[in-house]
């Protein structure tokens, strides 16, 4: 089974950053959490693995769109 835990710092940095932007859009967080900042919520997606990414052509990596969790 793959792991959905990003290794590497520099593309989960890029995955937190658009997914909090995301977020900031109107995302629906996959997390509840007492602090409702967006860039926490986005980090602790990305830590438990809920978040799982895409290259596209010379992008930075985007957060791939799930319908459910």
């Amino acid at each position: 089974m793959e792991s959905n835990i990003i290794q590497n710092l520099y593309i989960k940095v890029q995955v937190i950053t658009q997914r909090a932007k995301q977020l900031q859009k109107g995302a629906r967080p996959r997390v509840q959490l007492a602090n409702r900042k967006r860039t926490i919520v986005a980090l602790k997606e990305v830590e438990l693995g809920l978040i799982s990414y895409e290259f596209t052509d010379g992008a930075e990596p985007i957060p791939a769109t799930q319908t459910a969790l």
